[in-house]
């Protein structure tokens, strides 16, 4: 990373990361989703009760209004930006990764099943923090690597076991949010791993790395299970 700062738009804040060089991400971020190459990412604060008819559009004015590259990643979340905010690198056996995340959870839900109480949670989550909102589960995981396409996909197994670590150690039988998004980042140039899963140097980097972001994120939100 080049920079990682915190800022402030409309009242909201943004968090921002800016890359030393073009990367390469693979993401079901709002903005610049999909398979794209990167000079930045950020996370947008959005109010609780969010209802914006084109939010693709808003995240890109936000994305403009801050001067940020034209193909900068951008997620939204209705979490505490200002402090939720937050990178964590680890390293092993060589290989290291640095979690970029944010982390709120009034829609959290065990995969599979049906979200029916969120109005209850919703609740809670204002009653436990009443400064703090709602929120969702960002996170974006750096590699230090070039990464072939299988390879990036692989590494999302470390980040999704490792969110979901993260909320086991808290109590959480939940795995997420219905609202979670993801990136893989990676350099362009370079030998290019073929392997980032669980078992993999840097699946197990990544896995702590993530572990350690969301964990971090929950314990300012004072996040406890329903």
């Amino acid at each position: 990373m080049e920079s990682f700062r915190i800022y402030e738009h409309d009242g909201l804040h943004v968090g921002v990361v800016r890359f030393k060089e073009t990367m390469e991400v693979l993401s079901s971020a709002v903005v610049n989703g999909g398979s794209a190459e990167t000079d930045a990412l950020f996370i947008m604060q959005v109010p609780h009760d969010y209802s914006h008819s084109d939010p693709v559009s808003h995240a890109r004015s936000v994305r403009d209004a801050l001067e940020l590259p034209a193909n900068s990643v951008g997620m939204m979340t209705a979490a505490e930006v200002k402090y939720v905010f937050n990178a964590q690198e680890r390293e092993h056996d060589g290989s290291a990764a640095i979690a970029v995340a944010t982390a709120g959870l009034s829609n959290h839900v065990v995969a599979g099943d049906v979200l029916v109480d969120w109005e209850s949670r919703h609740r809670l989550s204002l009653t436990r923090a009443a400064r703090m909102m709602a929120g969702t589960i960002n996170i974006a995981v750096i590699a230090d690597v070039p990464l072939t396409d299988a390879a990036k996909v692989n590494l999302f197994m470390p980040l999704v076991e490792g969110k979901s670590a993260a909320l086991a150690d808290r109590g959480f039988r939940e795995t997420g949010t219905t609202s979670d998004s993801m990136a893989v980042i990676c350099p362009r140039h370079g030998k290019r791993a073929e392997y980032a899963g669980t078992g993999s140097s840097l699946g197990i980097a990544a896995a702590r790395a993530v572990r350690a972001a969301v964990g971090y994120a929950l314990n300012i939100r004072l996040e406890r299970p329903v």
